[in-house]
């Protein structure tokens, strides 16, 4: 593999991979996390610091000011973003309106069409079935839905 190194010189980086097993490096101490196996290796981040929280929460002005100025950028009629750590929603914001005419705000309970989008949700879905070994993606379709 190859790689830069500190002088911005090319050089070759020999590494051994082992494919039962896959290692992250954390940046602040440089130790390897081992990861056992792939359907753990596609796990959202986690992250062991305590104070993790306090680190996200303090960047929530940067966050909302992010969005407000690709709002008004793009001039979206309205916008809702959220922020889900373990789970929990942790912050959410909204811009703009459901109803332009009525001036009606976006809220957290504002329902919006998701159209195409669609597509995304069903091929995650899929991947997340194969992954627990429920579906193979070779499979004919009409195996899992006869009425196609």
């Amino acid at each position: 593999m190859s790689g830069i190194n500190d002088d911005g010189n090319l050089t070759e980086q020999i590494t051994t991979m082992n494919l039962n097993k896959k290692f992250l490096t954390n940046d602040e101490n440089q130790k390897n996390i081992e990861i056992n196996n792939m359907n753990s290796f596609y796990e959202p981040a986690t992250f062991i610091d305590e104070q993790r929280l306090e680190k996200i929460k303090k960047v929530f002005p940067t966050i909302e000011t992010l969005f407000e100025k690709e709002f008004e950028k793009n001039n979206f009629p309205g916008l809702i973003y959220g922020l889900i750590v373990d789970g929990q929603l942790l912050n959410s914001h909204s811009f703009g309106y459901t109803d332009l005419e009525r001036k009606i705000p976006i809220t957290t309970k504002s329902l919006f069409r998701i159209a195409s989008m669609t597509k995304s949700f069903t091929a995650m879905a899929i991947i997340k079935l194969r992954d627990d070994g429920k579906l193979r993606l070779d499979d004919p379709v009409y195996q899992y839905i006869p009425e196609l």
